[in-house]
C-alpha cells in the first residue's frame, strides 16, 4: 500500500522577497471578471479520439456510488420523464451550445453584465502578440446561448490584455474597457450603447479603476495614471476631470461611510518630486539603498472641493476599511534601509492617531490585516527569520489594543495574499486557516467565535483514516496547496445558503499531498460530509437549493453532477458529445440563480465554447412553506454550559429558515432566508481575554501571563493611559446583556509618552531579533558595484530580446492553454505557474505590510509584524483540548 506523504512546508528553502508596505483593501471590482486563456501545452489531443461517440441515449443517470433509498426515490419521482428512455428515445437535451467560430484570439475576459437573473454578459477577448494587438468585444442577453459582436459600437478599440475589463461592483450594468491610451470606454446599460471617455492627459495611461466601496457613490471612481497623477470624478466621468498638479501618487483609496470620510480620497504622496527614478543613477541608488521605499505623506484629498491636505509624515504605508484608517510610521526622521516601524491607528479619518499595542517592525518581518468585519480585526504578524508564519492577533473595538488568537498561522512570504485564512460568507463567525506544527506539517483549524478559539476541524464519519493514532481531522486544501500544485478549488460559500460550506480536502493528522475529495458542511462546519471522490469545479445555485460539479480529473469532462439535497444524492448530464477542454463552470455571482455555464475551447478546432443549462427545466416547482424547516445557527455550540445559552455566538442566537434536505423544489432567484434573533446573557464566553491575560486549557477563566510587565500602559492620542482590567474584555459586536459584567477602563495618567516606547509584553527569547548592521559603503566600492550592475543590465536586455524573439517564432507555430483565476489544475501535467499566478492575483488580504518592493496600485494585497502574547487556549466544541498534528519524518516531500 502505498503511504501517504506529508504536506510539509519547508519554509527553510523559500528565500521569498519581505514587501514591507501596507496595501489597503482598494476595490477594483476584478471579483466577478473571469478570466480564461488558450496556452500553449494543452493541444496534445489525439485526433482520433476528438470526437467522443454517445456511451447511452441517456443524457441522465444516477451517481454510480449512491445507493441511498432517498436517491433512488428522486430519480423515480422528480426524474423519471428525463430518465425514461421509452419517452427520450435520444435522451433529454438541456444545454444550449454557442460556439466562437470566427474568434481566433486566445484570452477571453468575462463579466456579467446584468441586474435580477437578467442573462447579460460582456466577453471581450484579447491577443497580444510580439508585433500587435487585437480585442473582440462580445454580448450576450441571454446567459450565453448567443453572442453578438460589437466592435463597431467601441469604434474598433484594442483592450488591455491584462485586466482590461472592470465591472462597477454596486451595478453590475456598468461595465468599462481600458484601452493601451488616455481613454476608457464605458456602458451604464450592460452593453447596450457605449461611451469613450477620456480619462488623463495626453501622454498618460491610466492605470486600474478604484471604485468607491460604498453602494450609494457607485459613481465615485478615480484612476493614478502612468505619470502617478491622480484623475478623480464623481459622475462616472460625465464631467471632465484634470489631474493634481506636482504631487507624485504612490497610491491611493477611498474613503469609507463607517468612518465618515465617504467624500475623501486617502493617498501617499513622495515627499518631494525626486522620488521617482528617473535616470540610470538613481536607479543604481535604489539597488544600492531602501531610500525609495519611504519619505511618503499620508495626504486627504477631497473629492468634491479637489483640496488636499497632509494628515500623517514619514509614512511607509497605509489602509482603510470600516471605520479603521491604518499606517505603518517610521520611527526615525530618516528612512534608514534598517530604519524600524510602528503602526498608528485612526478611527476618526486620521484627525487624531493611536500607536497600536504591537512590536515595532524589523526589516525581517511584516504583518497583515486579513479581515476587519462587524468592528473586528484580525491581524497576522509574522516571526522573526524566514518561518513562513507568525501569530494571527484579533483587536479590541478601537483597533488599538489586541490579542492573541491563534500561533503558528501559515503565512508564507512570497507572492502577495497566499494565506489559508478565509472567511466564511454563509455563517456569521466562522473561519478557516492552516496553522504550521514544529517538525514543519500543516494543519487545518476552524472558529466558530470569530477567533477566540481555534480547534481541528472534526473529521466526517465513516471516512478511512490512515494512522488514527496520529489523529484524524479533516484537512482542507487552499490558497497555499494551489501554489504548491495541489490540484483542488478554493472553498465556496455564499451569504444565502446558510450554513452550506464547499472544500478540497482529505482527512489525516496533516495535510497531504495525494488527490483530495469534496467535502460539504451543511451546519457552518460543525459536522461534515465527503460528497465526491476526487478534485471537481463546483459551484452553488439557487441559495444551496442546488449544488452543481464537474470533475477535475480530467481535462475533457461531458458530465456535470448536480444536487438539491446539499450533497446527499448526486445525479449525472452529459452535456456534450465533443472534446471540449473545461476552463471554468460559472453562475451568477452571488450563487442565486438556477442557471449554470460551462466554458471551454474545442480540442481540435480551438474555438472558444460555451454550454448552458438552465435547471428551471429539471427543478419545476417552486418551493412553499411546507418545504423549509427551522435551523438554529451554532445549534451544536455551548450546549454543555449554562441553562440558555446553546446556540449563543457573540450575544445573540439566531434562527433562520432553511430548505429542507428532502424538497424539490427551488427558491427562485429573490429568495432570502428569514431570520429570528434573539439576545443572549452574558457569560465568560462572550469576553475574551484581555491584553497579556490568557486561558489556560480546558478553562474559561483569563489570568495574568507570566510574562507580563507589572503594570500595562498604552500610549493613545499622545497621551500615557494605564489600563486597569480583570483580564477581560467584550469580543467586539457582541451584543449580549445583563450577567457576567467585569470591569475594563484606561486612566489618564495626562503624562506625554513617546510613540514606540510602549511595551505591554516581554518579547521571549525566540523573539528577539540581532539589530541590522548598515556599514557605510566607501566610494570605490560604490563604483566597483555600479559597474557591475551596468554589465548585467546589458546583458540581461540582449538575452531577453533574443528569448522573446524566440517565444513569438514559437508562438506562431502553436498555441498554449494557460487558465487562470477561476478554478485550479486542469491536468496532470499542469502548468505550474499559471496556477501559481491565478492564486497570487486573487488574494483576500486587505492590508500587507513588507520591505523593499512598490506597492502595487492594481490589488489589494496582504500584511505583517509582532509581540509574543500569552497563548491563548484552542479548546475543542465541548471544551476538549486540540489535538496536534504530526507526520513521519522518513516519508518524501514532494514539494521542495
Amino acid at each position: 500500500m502505498e503511504r501517504r506523504k506529508p504536506f510539509k512546508s519547508k519554509f527553510h528553502f523559500m528565500l521569498g522577497l519581505l514587501v514591507c508596505s501596507i496595501t489597503s483593501q482598494q476595490v477594483h471590482s476584478l471579483d466577478h471578471v473571469e478570466n480564461f486563456e488558450i496556452t500553449l501545452n494543452d493541444f496534445v489531443a489525439d485526433d482520433a479520439n476528438i470526437l467522443r461517440g454517445h456511451e447511452s441515449h441517456l443524457r441522465f443517470r444516477r451517481e454510480a456510488t449512491s445507493t441511498d433509498p432517498k436517491c433512488t426515490k428522486q430519480e423515480t419521482t422528480f426524474l423519471s420523464e428525463l430518465f425514461d428512455s421509452t419517452k427520450n428515445v435520444n435522451g433529454t437535451k438541456l444545454e444550449q451550445k454557442f460556439s466562437f467560430v470566427n474568434e481566433t484570439n486566445l484570452k477571453l475576459a468575462l463579466a456579467w453584465a446584468g441586474k435580477n437573473d437578467d442573462g447579460v454578459l460582456i466577453a471581450v477577448t484579447t491577443d497580444d502578440s510580439f508585433i500587435s494587438k487585437a480585442s473582440n468585444l462580445w454580448r450576450s442577453a441571454n446567459f450565453g446561448r448567443n453572442w453578438t459582436k460589437q466592435n463597431d459600437l467601441i469604434q474598433h478599440a484594442v483592450i488591455r490584455q491584462d485586466d482590461g475589463v472592470q465591472r462597477n461592483p454596486h451595478n453590475p450594468k456598468k461595465i468599462y474597457l481600458l484601452t493601451y491610451e488616455k481613454y476608457i470606454l464605458l456602458t451604464d446599460d450592460g452593453g447596450l450603447t457605449w461611451n469613450k471617455k477620456t480619462i488623463t492627459m495626453d501622454e498618460e495611461v491610466p492605470q486600474m479603476l478604484i471604485f468607491h466601496s460604498s453602494p450609494d457613490k457607485e459613481d465615485y471612481i478615480m484612476a493614478i495614471s502612468n505619470q502617478h497623477k491622480l484623475y478623480v470624478t464623481t459622475d462616472n466621468w460625465k464631467t471632465p476631470v484634470t489631474g493634481n498638479d506636482g504631487q507624485n501618487i504612490h497610491t491611493a483609496v477611498w474613503g469609507t461611510k463607517e468612518s465618515k470620510q465617504d467624500e475623501f480620497v486617502f493617498c501617499l504622496v513622495h515627499s518631494n518630486s525626486k522620488g521617482r527614478i528617473t535616470t540610470a543613477q538613481d536607479f543604481i541608488n535604489s539597488l544600492l539603498t531602501d531610500k525609495y521605499q519611504a519619505e511618503y505623506q499620508l495626504c486627504k484629498h477631497n473629492a468634491n472641493s479637489k483640496s488636499m491636505s497632509v494628515i500623517l509624515q514619514k509614512v511607509a504605508s497605509f489602509g482603510i476599511q470600516g471605520e479603521f484608517l491604518y499606517a505603518s510610521v517610521f520611527k526615525e526622521a530618516l528612512a534608514k534601509q534598517n530604519a524600524q516601524k510602528i503602526m498608528k491607528v485612526s478611527t476618526n479619518g486620521g484627525a487624531t492617531w493611536s500607536e497600536a499595542q504591537l512590536p515595532t517592525l524589523t526589516v525581517d518581518r511584516f504583518y497583515s490585516v486579513l479581515d476587519m468585519s462587524e468592528k473586528l480585526i484580525f491581524m497576522h504578524v509574522d516571526n522573526p527569520g524566514d518561518t513562513g508564519h507568525g501569530t494571527l492577533y484579533t483587536s479590541a473595538g478601537e483597533g488599538i489594543i489586541y490579542s492573541e488568537s491563534l500561533q503558528r498561522h501559515l503565512y508564507p512570504n512570497f507572492g502577495r495574499g497566499v494565506t489559508d485564512f478565509y472567511k466564511v460568507e454563509s455563517l456569521r463567525g466562522v473561519y478557516l486557516a492552516s496553522q504550521i506544527d514544529s517538525d514543519d506539517s500543516i494543519h487545518s483549524m476552524i472558529t466558530f467565535d470569530r477567533g477566540a478559539i481555534w480547534q481541528p476541524i472534526k473529521a466526517p464519519e465513516n471516512v478511512e483514516c490512515k494512522d488514527k493514532l496520529k489523529g484524524c481531522f479533516l484537512q482542507i486544501h487552499n490558497k497555499y496547496s494551489v501554489t504548491r500544485g495541489i490540484r483542488a478549488k478554493l472553498p465556496l460559500s455564499v451569504a444565502d445558503a446558510k450554513g452550506l460550506i464547499l472544500v478540497h480536502g482529505h482527512v489525516a493528522d496533516a495535510l497531504q499531498t495525494t488527490e483530495p475529495d469534496v467535502f460539504l458542511t451543511a451546519d457552518g462546519g460543525y459536522t461534515w460530509r465527503k460528497v465526491l471522490d476526487g478534485p471537481h469545479h463546483y459551484q452553488v445555485a439557487d441559495s444551496g437549493g442546488l449544488i452543481v460539479a464537474v470533475s477535475l480529473s480530467t481535462a475533457t469532462p461531458n458530465k456535470i453532477k448536480f444536487s438539491t439535497d446539499e450533497g446527499r444524492c448526486w445525479h449525472e448530464y452529459q452535456f456534450t458529445d465533443d472534446e471540449i477542454n473545461l476552463t471554468g463552470l460559472l453562475t451568477e455571482p452571488g450563487g442565486k440563480s438556477l442557471t449554470v455555464s460551462l466554458w471551454g475551447y474545442h480540442a481540435k478546432t480551438r474555438k472558444w465554447t460555451i454550454n448552458v443549462i438552465d435547471f428551471k427545466d429539471v427543478i419545476k416547482k417552486d418551493c412553499s412553506s411546507d418545504d423549509y424547516v427551522e435551523w438554529k445557527a451554532h445549534g451544536s455550540m455551548r450546549q454543555k454550559e449554562y441553562k440558555g445559552v446553546d446556540g449563543c455566538l457573540l450575544g445573540k442566537r439566531e434562527t433562520f429558515r432553511k430548505l429542507k434536505p428532502d424538497s424539490w423544489c427551488r427558491n427562485n432567484y429573490f429568495y432570502k432566508p428569514s431570520t429570528v434573533t434573539q439576545k443572549c446573557t452574558c457569560t465568560r464566553e462572550d469576553y475574551e481575554c484581555d491584553y497579556g491575560f490568557e486561558r489556560p486549557v480546558g478553562s474559561d477563566v483569563c489570568k495574568k501571563s507570566p510574562n507580563v510587565v507589572n503594570d500595562l500602559y498604552i500610549c493613545k492620542y499622545r497621551e500615557e493611559e494605564k489600563l486597569i482590567t480583570n483580564g477581560y474584555r467584550l469580543i467586539p459586536g457582541d451584543v449580549c446583556k445583563d450577567g457576567f459584567k467585569p470591569i475594563e477602563k484606561l486612566v489618564d495618567l495626562k503624562k506625554d509618552c513617546v510613540e514606540g516606547k510602549k511595551v505591554l509584553v516581554e518579547l521571549s527569547e525566540h523573539q528577539k531579533t540581532e539589530p541590522v548592521i548598515n556599514t557605510k559603503k566607501s566610494g570605490a566600492h560604490q563604483a566597483i558595484v555600479t559597474v557591475i550592475i551596468v554589465i548585467v543590465l546589458v546583458v540581461v536586455v540582449t538575452l531577453s530580446s533574443y528569448f522573446l524573439y524566440k517565444m513569438y517564432l514559437l508562438r506562431k507555430h502553436k498555441v498554449v492553454y494557460r487558465y487562470s483565476l477561476l478554478n485550479q489544475s486542469q491536468t496532470e501535467n499542469q502548468d505550474f505557474d499559471a496556477n501559481l499566478e491565478g492564486v497570487l492575483t486573487n488574494t483576500d488580504s486587505l492590508y500587507n505590510d513588507t520591505s523593499d518592493e512598490e506597492q502595487d496600485t492594481t490589488r489589494s494585497n496582504g500584511n505583517p509584524f509582532e509581540v509574543t502574547k500569552p497563548r491563548r487556549s484552542q479548546r475543542g466544541v465541548n471544551g476538549s483540548a486540540p489535538v496536534q498534528s504530526y507526520h513521519d519524518d522518513s516519508d518524501d516531500d514532494l514539494l521542495n
